[in-house]
């Protein structure tokens, strides 16, 4: 097998294996389900991952880029905090009908799973967390020094909105009752046009 075949089997097993870590769970599924969805027997697929656990990483590693890539697609059309932030609001409150949210949000499915179980895959999901968490604070940063919003602190704000939509996501997932996320997301857009009083 070339070079370029190997890397291209590589970034497949990848793409195929994070929708359904992603739902089964990234340390729960079963390595026989990646094969079933890979189409590859067992042996196929550790020729390019050294461990499952290296394999789960990666697939997280491209969900997490697929959301982030959503995440900022949105906002790049904006131009005023508040846009930029009720866009963002607006991919959350839609998650539920997103390929890239499939399973709920990889971020939290992998900080609930990873937990005490590996250092890797837990540091992953703190890495990405932090990444969201950011993206929400430097727009709020921006939108008080530009007097859109209320003065204060900008990562406790922001921890705020990513706490509400993730856990509005666990709900609606849980439940599998949209509602959730979609009350959660008409208040953090009501604190927005208020100003984030």
């Amino acid at each position: 097998m070339s070079r370029r075949n190997g890397e291209a089997t590589r970034k497949r097993i990848v793409a195929q294996a994070a929708g359904l870590l992603n739902c089964q769970g990234y340390l729960r599924a079963p390595v026989s389900e990646i094969m079933r969805v890979t189409g590859l027997q067992k042996g196929g697929i550790y020729n390019h991952f050294e461990s499952r656990d290296a394999l789960a990483l990666e697939a997280f590693n491209y969900a997490f880029g697929r959301m982030r890539d959503r995440l900022l697609s949105a906002v790049s059309r904006k131009k005023s905090p508040s846009d930029k932030l009720r866009a963002l609001i607006g991919v959350m409150r839609d998650a539920t009908k997103l390929d890239e949210f499939r399973g709920g949000c990889p971020i939290m499915n992998l900080a609930i799973e990873s937990d005490y179980a590996d250092p890797r895959l837990r540091a992953a999901a703190r890495e990405a967390m932090g990444q969201l968490v950011g993206l929400f604070e430097r727009i709020i940063r921006e939108g008080m020094e530009l007097g859109e919003f209320a003065k204060g602190d900008a990562h406790a704000r922001a921890s705020h909105m990513v706490a509400a939509v993730e856990g509005g996501l666990m709900l609606s997932n849980l439940y599998k009752d949209e509602s959730y996320v979609r009350n959660i997301a008409s208040r953090l857009e009501q604190e927005v046009s208020e100003g984030l009083r």
